[in-house]
């Protein structure tokens, strides 16, 4: 196992229906902190992934301008009311950083108790899809339920990911905000689908999401304490990885417990990031179920 010092970089987007949609003293919308060298800050950020819809983010910044920390804030006004800004958060090592998460603040608070005063925000993937009207969707006979996942993800702004789903729905119609519509047609067709990180992706039930899956073995370090068994699967404790989504698989090698050595999928994700802090957490816990039976619903 290889040690690097690890990176988390943010950056944050005013809504442009702001009051103040760019930054004091620029004319820019976006401000990103943290990365590498002299621009490194103290981060934490808790990622949680249930079910594969509405992801929530927990970021924690430390040593920001107060100008920008000013800005940002919320002050616990009515959330609704509040144009919702946009979040990205990147993680990596000086080898390079992948995007792990991009959503829409629905909180930010300032925490002033000294010695440390950090800024507070909170976002959720599908925030902005949710408090909008969509344009509503209506189908005469046979249609592809790829085609119309792929419609919503247009008017959501996300890549669309289709990994064999070739279902069909007849005479369909629906209405609603965008998150309203992508929940109708996973649960009328009855397949696995999740938003997340800027995408999209449906997949037939019972089955995961393409790409080989990344391997845990406790020889290496990317699998941390014993394998736990659950009612409906194995929760692992891992070494975190940018490739872990719902959907998508794992396989364990190596343990002791031998009955977990094998391939999972991944149906619910929770990751603990953190940058700058001595002994700081770079791990995630994933809930898996077995390729053989369905996946839970949670």
């Amino acid at each position: 196992m290889t040690f690097s010092i690890k990176q988390l970089q943010a950056s944050v987007t005013i809504n442009p229906q702001s009051t103040t949609p760019t930054f004091a003293g620029s004319s820019s919308s976006t401000v990103t902190f943290g990365g590498s060298g002299n621009q490194a800050v103290r981060m934490r950020a808790e990622i949680h992934n249930q079910g594969g819809i509405d992801s929530t983010m927990d970021l924690t910044v430390w040593g920001l301008p107060l100008s920008i920390m000013n800005q940002l804030a919320t002050y616990g006004t009515q959330l609704n009311l509040l144009p919702k800004n946009a979040v990205t958060l990147l993680a990596g090592d000086d080898s390079g950083l992948s995007q792990i998460y991009t959503g829409s603040i629905i909180a930010s608070l300032l925490d002033p108790r000294q010695p440390e005063f950090g800024l507070h925000m909170t976002a959720n993937a599908a925030a902005a899809f949710s408090a909008v009207a969509g344009k509503p969707t209506s189908y005469s006979g046979s249609t592809d339920v790829a085609t119309a996942m792929q419609q919503i993800a247009g008017q959501m702004g996300l890549k669309f990911e289709n990994n064999g789903v070739n279902v069909k729905l007849s005479n369909s119609y629906f209405y609603g905000s965008p998150r309203d519509q992508y929940n109708s047609i996973r649960e009328h067709s009855d397949i696995g689908a999740t938003i997340s990180n800027g995408v999209l992706a449906i997949w037939p039930k019972f089955k995961n999401r393409n790409g080989q899956p990344v391997t845990l073995s406790p020889m290496d370090g990317t699998l941390i304490d014993y394998p736990t068994f659950t009612a409906t699967g194995v929760q692992l404790r891992a070494l975190f990885n940018p490739s872990f989504a719902i959907g998508k698989q794992v396989t364990v090698k190596d343990s002791q417990i031998t009955q977990a050595n094998a391939t999972w999928n991944i149906y619910s994700e929770d990751h603990f990031l953190e940058s700058q802090t001595p002994d700081g957490k770079w791990e995630s816990v994933l809930q898996t179920s077995s390729p053989k039976f369905p996946t839970p619903i949670i």
